[in-house]
């Protein structure tokens, strides 16, 4: 600006300057931009912080500012990071933004570790910033509920049409997803309507430009990092910042990097990683996915804050598994054909990728990390009464998906170029599809839904009203831990729920309640549950799929060697930590919850009588190993069960002795 306020152009680059008044620098412009921009000050240059229950202080650099602060972002705050398992522990309300600053800050500081620990790596500034913008953006493509919707989107409600197919019609028109499609994937378009929210856009045809100015907002050159000045400030003056070269603006491919690292892969239309493609960089991708061990900043976090907020555990972060990081050579974890890195020239020669790896001193520390995600998942995750919320949850996203509509944004929302509008309405499920429609959603969806006054929503409305609400959820009436290294086991594993469900409604006999009045057993009165706890890599070994660096290779001199001279890691020896291994990493359960009250004795008998025959090889209609149809007489006489007149007593004393009685679900309410 000059001294009348008019816009100044440069055509050159130029080094920064005062503005008349002392309170305003100017970055470099790359040439003239036909939008209304706005630079970041040096005041903003000030790292500002927020306190944090889990890493007591994070802060923001001033690129993280402008992205915290786009309503794409904000979205977050409304989205509970466990869904409503505070239905069960009344303290995990937290929320996914809460969750992304974390992993931002524990990738920052991880970067940092490995900056300095391998100063021949020449990670440079701009990958500090862009690992620590993937972990902020990681989560950005949740939908309500967090997971809840991912498993409504690919799982529940395919299955519901298919019992329902009469409601398909209410689809015609819309594109079906991609059999691939997950959270991540609408990750990478929530990120590009992020920056359409700051007038910027990667630009795939010039990768090592800076991003692209398509409309008014943040000027394309203040995206660039701001802790890499030639010359340190003046302490008592601002007019003596003077930014470093050019490279220190993000750019088109920095951006591609940060979607690679929250993907775990190429990006779509890629066959390899265009945001770094020095393979003596490939490490940096496993900071926040790691792709290899499981290992990542993303679970250091969560973990903690999770276990913080439900068991009020210590919730403390693992600070070995950051702080003892190194980098070391490995080969490759993935199966084969599935790493893109694999497939390089460079690395059919060498035959080993640069790994984030551990000394070897810390494989138990390691092996307690992984047994924090089964115990999450044992206790919080999938606790069966956190489970009983997510499955109502699931029935009204099910039975208001194919009446409810989202309307696209309202006219004062000024659409960029990449996100034309394609639809004038969208369901639930496919909100994906547009992303201006999908940053409207949030937990607040239900109250959309109750308030809505289409006469086709009112199943899904008294469910609300009558259940949510009222924290009246389905009953876990049942019960089975299967064990899939037994043959009968394994096979009862591999059914579906809508088999067993239909193996269910199958058993013969007569049922009468205490009053004398028949029974009759129908789908919609269960519904089933398969869950796996395990360490991270089902049923196997997780430490199996990291490396470790010997004792006498962890010395300072050859840390601090070139790339090419860094230390080859280790497989893990679990020979030599038998006794600390669990005699399995993984336990699985099928539970049945009842979705009707007054048939909750009816659906726990058949599924007693169901579960005692499937465990001597006869269920599957009836057999495990035969073909129905080879089924003979004898056996499908033994299959059918005799009248019962259902009562509480009438239940086996087996089935009440092996599960209890759990007639109230409060009391396993963790406060």
């Amino acid at each position: 600006m000059n001294e009348q306020g008019k816009r100044v152009h440069r055509e050159e680059p130029h080094h920064v300057l005062p503005s008349p008044d002392g309170t305003m620098i100017l970055p470099k412009r790359l040439k003239p931009a036909p939008f209304k921009t706005r630079f970041i000050s040096p005041r903003d240059h000030d790292t500002a912080r927020t306190n944090d229950e889990i890493h007591t202080s994070i802060s923001f650099c001033p690129v993280v500012r402008a992205i915290v602060d786009t309503r794409v972002f904000q979205r977050l705050r409304g989205i509970q990071q466990l869904a409503r398992a505070d239905l069960v522990f009344m303290n995990t309300n937290h929320s996914r933004f809460e969750h992304s600053l974390g992993v931002a800050h524990l990738a920052e500081r991880l970067c940092k570790r490995l900056q300095e620990q391998h100063p021949k790596l020449k990670i440079s500034h701009k990958d500090v910033l862009c690992v620590k913008l993937a972990g902020l953006l990681h989560d950005i493509g949740h939908g309500p509920f967090s997971h809840t919707y991912e498993v409504v989107v690919k799982n529940a409600l395919p299955q519901y049409l298919d019992d329902h197919p009469d409601l398909k019609e209410h689809y015609a028109g819309y594109p079906k997803l991609a059999k691939d499609w997950c959270h991540e994937k609408v990750s990478l378009d929530m990120i590009d309507l992020c920056l359409d929210e700051l007038g910027l856009q990667i630009d795939y045809q010039e990768l090592d430009r800076p991003l692209k100015q398509i409309g008014d907002g943040l000027d394309r050159c203040s995206m660039r990092c701001f802790n890499s000045f030639k010359n340190e400030i003046d302490d008592f003056s601002i007019t003596k910042v003077h930014y470093n070269d050019d490279d220190d603006i993000l750019t088109s491919r920095d951006f591609c990097f940060i979607k690679e690292c929250i993907l775990g892969r190429p990006l779509p239309g890629f066959k390899d990683f265009i945001g770094r493609t020095n393979m003596h960089k490939e490490f940096l991708y496993d900071i926040v996915c790691n792709r290899h061990s499981g290992l990542d900043v993303d679970k250091i976090d969560y973990f903690a804050r999770d276990e913080r907020r439900a068991i009020w555990a210590s919730g403390e972060i693992e600070t070995l598994m950051v702080d003892e990081a190194v980098v070391a050579w490995a080969a490759c974890t993935a199966e084969r054909g599935s790493c893109p890195g694999c497939d390089r020239p460079e690395h059919k020669h060498h035959k080993h990728h640069l790994m984030i790896c551990y000394p070897e001193k810390r494989i138990p520390d390691c092996l307690r990390f992984f047994k924090k995600r089964y115990t999450n998942h044992d206790t919080i995750y999938k606790h069966k009464t956190t489970r009983a919320g997510q499955l109502l949850m699931c029935d009204i996203l099910c039975q208001a998906d194919p009446f409810f509509r989202i309307f696209t944004p309202h006219p004062f929302v000024k659409r960029g170029p990449l996100f034309p509008q394609k639809f004038e309405k969208l369901p639930l499920s496919l909100a994906m599809l547009d992303p201006y429609v999908f940053m409207d959603l949030d937990d607040s969806i239900f109250e959309l839904i109750l308030h809505s006054p289409d006469p086709r929503l009112n199943p899904a409305k008294k469910l609300i009203y009558e259940r949510y609400k009222s924290r009246k959820l389905y009953k876990c009436v049942g019960w089975e831990v299967i064990d899939r290294k037994d043959e009968i086991g394994m096979n009862i594993w591999k059914k579906s729920e809508s088999q067993i469900a239909a193996e269910m409604l199958t058993m013969g006999g007569e049922h009468r309640d205490s009053d004398g009045k028949p029974l009759v057993l129908e789908k919609e009165d269960f519904v089933l549950d398969k869950c796996s706890s395990n360490y991270g890599s089902g049923d196997k070994n997780p430490l199996e799929k990291m490396r470790f660096v010997r004792r006498e290779d962890m010395s300072t001199h050859k840390k601090h060697r070139p790339a090419e001279d860094l230390p080859l890691a280790i497989l893990f020896d679990e020979k030599r930590f038998s006794t600390e291994l669990p005699r399995s990493f993984e336990s699985n359960i099928i539970r049945v919850y009842s979705r009707n009250d007054e048939k909750s004795d009816l659906v726990g008998h058949v599924f007693a009588e169901w579960i005692e025959k499937a465990l001597l090889g006869k269920a599957g209609i009836f057999s495990m190993t035969s073909d129905p149809e080879e089924v003979d007489d004898d056996e499908e006489e033994d299959c059918k069960l005799p009248p019962v007149e259902l009562s509480q007593e009438s239940i086996p004393e087996n089935y009440r002795e092996f599960y209890g009685e759990d007639d109230d679900d409060d009391k396993s309410i963790a406060l």
